[in-house]
C-alpha cells in the first residue's frame, strides 16, 4: 500500500507537466476572412480556439502596438486572463473571436502573438 501512496503524488505532479505543455492558442483552429467588395476587403471576422489550463479565462485579441510596417500582414496580440479564485485543473477548450467591422486592409495574412510564441493565419473572402 505504501506504493500506491507514493506514486499517486507523483502521478500527479507528472500530469500537472503534462497540462502545462498543451496549453495555449490551437493555431490550426484558426481563420480569418473579410468581405470581398469592389475596392477591395471589408471587415475582418477571426475565429479560433484557445486550450485553457482551467475553465474561466478570458481570451483577447487586440492591435499590435507595433505593426510590421509592411503590409503582408495584420499584427494583434492575444492576452490570456486567468480566472480569479480556486479552480480545478481542467483542459478547457475556449473560443476566440476577433472582429472589426471597419478594417478596410488587404493583408495576405494576420500574425497573432501569445506570449513568445507568433502564428500567421491565412486571410481570406468569406463566402
Amino acid at each position: 500500500m505504501r506504493h500506491i501512496v507514493i506514486a499517486v503524488p507523483m502521478a500527479l505532479f507528472l500530469s500537472s507537466e503534462a497540462v502545462a505543455q498543451d496549453t495555449g492558442p490551437l493555431p490550426e483552429t484558426f481563420s480569418a476572412t473579410y468581405v470581398a467588395t469592389d475596392t477591395g476587403c471589408l471587415g475582418l471576422l477571426m475565429t479560433g480556439q484557445f486550450m485553457a489550463p482551467t475553465p474561466g479565462y478570458r481570451i483577447s485579441l487586440s492591435e499590435a502596438k507595433s505593426q510590421t510596417g509592411t503590409p503582408t500582414t495584420y499584427g494583434l496580440d492575444m492576452t490570456a486572463t486567468p480566472p480569479s479564485g480556486n479552480v480545478l485543473q481542467v483542459l478547457t477548450p475556449v473560443p476566440v473571436t476577433y472582429e472589426n467591422a471597419g478594417f478596410d486592409q488587404c493583408p495576405y495574412g494576420i500574425t497573432v502573438t501569445f506570449e513568445d510564441d507568433t502564428f500567421i493565419v491565412p486571410f481570406f473572402p468569406r463566402d
